[in-house]
């Protein structure tokens, strides 16, 4: 019901450094429908950002480069109408990324963030505007649709994204740590929580949240 299943393993190396890890899993049907289409941004604005495919099947290997291309026309489709006509080839990719964020629960600066991950790859964002853009110019309704589009998935998406994150207190080991450091670093937020909160995470949480909350540390 509320894909992908996030889960984190921590090792030491023979250093005694933490090496951390979080990954996530979902079906293969989840994800060729989620990356291609759908209200909810998570999946496809992901992948509009580069991306490692590893399978031995090539077969596979090209439903997924298909299912990403898909994505990136899909993104496309639904931020062109943010940006005015005459925009750099970037502006559509950086609203429509920062729209995304707000559909979420991040530590990050939305707007901030998608100018970050933009900016790494300047000429993959130019050439997918270069095959994606059309002279087609949008109306002051198409475009007012599209805001309430966006509107609607962070209504959709914030309660989401609350779940999601009680439903990884129930697989994700250690994962109280890991979302106090992602905060931290991310924000410069830090809270102490006591042995309580990290036996009952699922109890603790509403707290937890508040106190970040309160504090900064999400939007």
């Amino acid at each position: 019901a509320l894909p992908p299943g996030v889960h984190y393993i921590q090792i030491e190396d023979a250093n005694g450094r933490k090496l951390r890890s979080k990954y996530a899993i979902v079906s293969e049907a989840a994800f060729y429908r989620r990356v291609s289409s759908g209200l909810e941004s998570m999946f496809w604005a992901r992948f509009v950002q580069p991306t490692r495919i590893h399978t031995e099947s090539d077969e596979m290997r090209e439903k997924l480069i298909q299912t990403l291309a898909e994505g990136c026309v899909h993104f496309y489709d639904q931020a062109a109408p943010l940006v005015e006509s005459g925009a750099g080839p970037e502006d559509v990719w950086i609203h429509g990324l920062a729209q995304s964020y707000r559909t979420e629960l991040r530590p990050e600066k939305p707007l901030e963030r998608a100018q970050e991950i933009v900016e790494r790859n300047p000429e993959r964002y130019a050439e997918l505007t270069r095959l994606l853009q059309s002279n087609t110019e949008f109306s002051n309704l198409e475009r007012s649709l599209c805001r309430v589009k966006w509107m609607l998935r962070r209504l959709n998406g914030k309660p989401r994204g609350a779940a999601r994150v009680i439903k990884a207190a129930l697989t994700f080991d250690d994962g109280l740590d890991y979302v106090l450091e992602k905060v931290r670093s991310h924000s410069g937020v830090q809270i102490e929580v006591g042995d309580w909160a990290r036996r009952h995470p699922i109890l603790s949480s509403p707290i937890i949240a508040w106190r970040l909350y309160r504090a900064g540390g999400f939007r």
